[in-house]
């Protein structure tokens, strides 16, 4: 066990905070900033080209977008955030209001070659592991193509529960090759008591992370490679504009297509091709006339 934890002595913490928020309320209070919360989302995402549909969950409904939802029931609000734009979900945090789950996360990475070994680590360590009463924890170990991909730890209905899960697999994001997601998802009393908590106490996300850490120590992992004080890297990451993805497509696929057709059949075929059905022939002649007085035929 020693040897193999000391390969993952020195991670690097990726990611780390709130993943998913679960929130309802009857206060009205809380209800503004749950609507300006989810207003800000809204507006993000429409700039990353996702609309707003209609939504629900277990008889609310209101607007889902790509990463939160705010609906409601009778006199009640819910309000479900997801991904990057739950970690900054704790200012909403104020006594009286129920929170039905709540995801932390901590992502590191181990390295491409490590995850799967990472993963079967972790497994044999909570396989060792005796609570005070003697018992295991529950685990899964999810294989794809022999490879360990996703453990699982606890009852998915229980009120605590753990994911620890190659990243990029799930993902198929680049910046998460080569990491692995450590995730505890708490709800019923266990999250209900650490909402009130964060109202109560004006808890920081770090106290949210310590607290993840230890619920993961508890039940036999290895922790030791989860060094908090790397705040730098807890700002999560902005995502690209879907405009901007076009474009770099464009760019990096198009682009030279486009130039080894010039190189073989000159600039007039790939022209015609590309703005033939949107250009009038007005505009087709004029732009043809300057680029053949600047390139040539």
């Amino acid at each position: 066990m020693r040897a193999d934890a000391s390969r993952y002595a020195d991670c690097i913490i990726n990611s780390a905070g709130i993943d998913w928020l679960t929130l309802t309320s009857t206060n009205q209070q809380t209800k503004r900033a749950q609507q300006r919360y989810f207003e800000k989302i809204l507006a993000s995402d429409l700039q990353l080209g996702y609309k707003p549909v209609k939504g629900g969950h277990h008889g609310f409904y209101g607007i889902r977008t790509r990463h939160a939802m705010l609906a409601s029931k009778d006199d009640r609000a819910l309000l479900q955030v997801s991904g990057r734009r739950a970690q900054g979900a704790a200012i909403l945090a104020r006594p009286g209001d129920n929170c039905t789950r709540l995801d932390v996360q901590v992502t590191i990475r181990v390295g491409e070659d490590n995850v799967a070994s990472f993963l079967r680590y972790q497994e044999k360590r909570v396989g060792a592991y005796r609570t005070l009463r003697g018992k295991t924890p529950d685990r899964t170990l999810v294989l794809k193509n022999g490879k360990a991909q996703t453990l699982y730890v606890g009852s998915r209905t229980s009120d605590v529960f753990i994911r620890c899960y190659d990243k990029f697999a799930e993902s198929g994001e680049e910046e998460y090759r080569g990491c692995v997601r450590l995730e505890v998802e708490y709800k019923g009393k266990a999250s209900a008591a650490l909402w009130a908590c964060l109202a109560a106490y004006q808890l920081t996300n770090m106290s949210l992370l310590q607290y993840m850490v230890q619920s993961l120590s508890q039940r036999g992992f290895d922790v030791s490679m989860v060094e908090l004080e790397r705040q730098d890297i807890i700002v999560p990451k902005p995502e690209t504009l879907k405009e901007n993805r076009t474009w770099g497509w464009w760019a990096s696929q198009v682009a030279p297509s486009v130039a080894k057709s010039v190189a073989e059949r000159g600039w007039y075929t790939a022209f015609s091709i590309l703005f033939g059905k949107t250009l009038t022939d007005w505009d087709k002649t004029a732009i043809m006339n300057s680029l053949s007085v600047a390139w040539g035929n």
